[in-house]
């Protein structure tokens, strides 16, 4: 586990916000947890994306499929098969 002593981290109004090239983009969220892709989809909204929800693989491959047009994916690493 890597920590980050409190002293080090900077204020969240010191962050630097997202590029505005990430404006009007539509994120691909593929999350099964439904609490977790409620905050991304929160985030996405935030830096004035369009996110785009899929619950599981087959779900946003579906969404692809059809034509759904996506300019990133943001893809849960530990997703059941």
């Amino acid at each position: 586990l890597l920590t980050t002593p409190a002293a080090n981290m900077l204020p969240a109004h010191q962050l630097a916000p997202p590029a505005e090239s990430l404006a009007g983009r539509r994120a691909l969220i593929v999350e099964d947890n439904a609490t977790n892709c409620f905050i991304l989809q929160e985030q996405t909204l935030g830096w004035k994306m369009q996110p785009v929800p899929a619950a599981n693989a087959a779900a946003a491959l579906a969404l692809l499929g059809a034509g759904a047009a996506s300019d990133l994916a943001i893809l849960d690493m530990h997703m059941p098969a």
